[in-house]
């Protein structure tokens, strides 16, 4: 994969400074500030519950941050509306709701929301966004299938598709392995990079799976209890010091004899 280079302060796409978030009286984000700059992918790790998926939904104005603030090419996302925020940024949710009665088509034409007007039907660019996302994801001969009836991998693919329909050039994904057997990761994670380099993607990926999501990713972030605890290279986390401030426990690390990188084994 070619990685981008730390970017200047003019690669910055998004600015979280100092962000808080309470959720049922508990402190889940506590002061976090970061960058997101263009065209890279940024890994986010963490344990459960450590702040990830909250961090995510205050991205996309799901949550609203008691403190601090988030900026989009320098523009407080406070002063957007959802659909403003919608045309430059794709949330890729950790799961939907069971029983999706809808085709894989259409499916991802709800990824054009933001680009439709309620009284008018869906346009010739409507329909070719979605063709060439679904063409991308490979799914193209199954869109006439119903959601419910996908595999795993195919499933994903075809929220994938929504979010690539949508052609934000910002793409958050939570998760987007879960679930999934190592082949369908594995393809879902070239699909992914694919994409990323041929649209010019920038992509902040949450996951658990700490050798996958290190091996594709530009840059890191680990959150432990609602903080950011690391900041850095691939290679800088695959470290037994580092991993252990995001997670609070010791990993066994090997180099890997392909990418050079550490990468954890099994106790």
């Amino acid at each position: 994969m070619e990685r981008v280079e730390n970017g200047a302060a003019g690669d910055v796409v998004m600015a979280i400074e100092s962000l808080s978030l309470d959720l049922g009286g508990r402190t889940v984000l506590n002061g976090v500030s970061f960058d997101l700059r263009r065209g890279e992918c940024l890994l986010v790790l963490g344990a459960n519950g450590a702040g990830k998926s909250s961090l995510l939904k205050c991205l996309c104005k799901i949550y609203n941050p008691h403190a601090g603030r988030i900026l989009l090419n320098g523009t407080d996302i406070d002063a957007l509306t959802q659909r403003e925020l919608a045309l430059q940024v794709a949330y890729l949710p950790q799961q939907i709701l069971s029983g999706f009665p809808f085709s894989v088509y259409e499916l991802a034409m709800m990824g054009r929301y933001a680009h439709q007007h309620s009284l008018k039907a869906d346009s010739e660019e409507d329909r070719a966004a979605v063709i060439a996302a679904l063409t991308q994801m490979d799914l193209l001969q199954l869109a006439d299938r119903s959601v419910q009836t996908l595999s795993g991998g195919e499933r994903q693919r075809a929220l994938l598709a929504a979010c690539l329909a949508q052609q934000a050039p910002i793409l958050l994904l939570d998760e987007p392995t879960t679930f999934l057997d190592p082949r369908h990761q594995l393809e879902l994670r070239e699909a992914l990079l694919m994409v990323k380099k041929r649209e010019k993607l920038t992509l902040m990926w949450v996951t658990h799976d700490i050798n996958l999501g290190v091996s594709c990713a530009d840059r890191v972030i680990g959150i432990n209890a609602g903080r950011i605890c690391f900041q850095g290279a691939p290679d800088e986390c695959m470290r037994s010091g580092a991993l252990a401030s995001i997670y609070g426990r010791d990993f066994t690390l090997l180099e890997h004899p392909q990418t050079k990188l550490g990468f954890v084994v099994p106790v």
